[in-house]
């Protein structure tokens, strides 16, 4: 085995690995159900879907949950207005005449689609997607606090182990390019061990990014 084989296992592949593997340790804890504080069959009066995704650690489909579930209990109507040909159809909901909402149902709504679009039966998916995504994320946060008052949550959920890990496999990404021509412009040739060792290792790391 060359030495520059050893240094890619040593320096990439190896760090690769646990990485992975921690990543995916991750993904299945943050797919465990919580304890459940009792029993219960039925939800409660302010819903709690979005609760209930935080609960699960799926924040990203939070608010999509919330939606379905209000066209679910027929408070509101998904509709998909007509578009030129070849453009993106955009989203929009109307209300159902007569619903009532509960202040965390108005807050997805008005995250969705606007504060000024309350007055409306019929809105359309905000077309700002940084706003948008500040909106939705103020009511998660708002959300969180809630399941913190009812003591579902701790103090604050543990996020901070993904993000190291996605930090160092931007590392190990880095690495892996390094490796990768080098191997393939060694002076005795191509060194097809270290290279499709680096190869593996950057799989890896990609990996990591979507687990």
């Amino acid at each position: 085995m060359s030495a520059l084989a050893l240094s890619v296992i040593v320096i990439v592949l190896v760090p690769a690995a646990i990485l992975l593997t921690l990543a995916i340790v991750a993904r299945v804890q943050s797919h465990r159900f919580p304890k459940s504080p009792g029993p219960r069959f039925a939800p409660t009066e302010d819903g709690v879907v979005l609760r209930d995704a935080l609960l699960l650690n799926q924040d990203r489909r939070a608010v999509a949950a919330g939606l379905v579930d209000l066209a679910v209990r027929r408070k509101i109507r998904l509709l998909r207005p007509n578009a030129p040909a070849g453009a993106r159809k955009p989203i929009a909901v109307e209300t159902v005449e007569g619903a009532s909402f509960h202040a965390s149902e108005i807050a997805i709504l008005e995250a969705l689609f606007g504060r000024e679009s309350s007055s409306t039966r019929v809105r359309r998916l905000s077309a700002d997607s940084r706003s948008l995504a500040r909106r939705v994320r103020t009511v998660l946060d708002a959300e969180e606090q809630k399941g913190v008052a009812a003591r579902l949550f701790g103090a604050r959920r543990c996020t901070w182990p993904v993000v190291l890990l996605r930090i160092f496999a931007v590392g190990g990404v880095a690495s892996s390019l390094f490796f990768m021509p080098a191997a393939g412009g060694a002076d005795l040739g191509v060194d097809w061990g270290a290279f499709a060792m680096a190869a593996a290792a950057l799989a890896m790391v990609i990996a990591v990014f979507f687990s």
